[in-house]
Formats: C-alpha cells, structure tokens, sequence
C-alpha cells in the first residue's frame, strides 16, 4: 500500500515500490508532514461507509460494485460523495483523511 506522486524523483519511487513490495507502507513526507484533519462536516451514509472500507482495500469500482450489489455509477456517486465530505480529491487522500478521523482502523 501507499502513494507516490507523479512528481517524485526516481530514486524516490524506485525506494518507495521496494518498500511497498516488502510489505511496507509508503507515504510521501509531504502527506505525513501535514497537520490532523477535523472531522467531516457531514457524515458518511453506512453505504458511504462500506464504499470507503472497499477503498482502503483497494478495490476498483467494478470490485466495489459487485461485492456491496450495486451498479458501478453508484459506486462513483458514492465516491464522489465521501471525496465532498472529507474535502479530498482522490482515493489516496480519502483514505488517509478517514483513518485520521477514526472512520477507519489504522493499519
């Protein structure tokens, strides 16, 4: 598991998929650097809830879609709806956020 941005150098990313294929996690020092996020203004749905689990495992839309038995554009409004209310813009970030507010277990 972890998160590389696009930018990183190479060094960094070739050090940070041997961590991850190590069974490390890599998050970049900019993300670890940044001060605790507050509690969403509005709270996750429990199907919102299920969605962001599926999330944090790493599961595509598809995968998502077919495990809780719903269509994959639900999924994404889902999605869309967590990304909205944990102020984030992708899945890396929504995990990261979530575990912060304690609506998922640190792993």
């Amino acid at each position: 598991m972890g998160f590389i941005p696009k930018r990183e150098r190479p060094d960094v990313m070739l050090g940070a998929l041997r961590l991850v294929l190590a069974g490390g996690v890599y998050l970049p020092p900019m993300l670890l650097a940044s001060k605790p996020t507050p509690a969403p203004a509005t709270p996750l749905t429990p199907r919102q809830a299920q969605v962001l689990h599926c999330l944090a495992h790493g599961h595509s839309n598809k995968v998502i879609a077919r495990q809780l038995g719903m269509t994959e554009a639900t999924v994404k409004a889902h999605t869309g709806s967590i990304f909205r209310s944990l102020e984030v813009s992708n899945r890396a970030q929504a995990v990261l956020v979530a575990r912060r507010q304690g609506l998922l277990p640190r792993e």
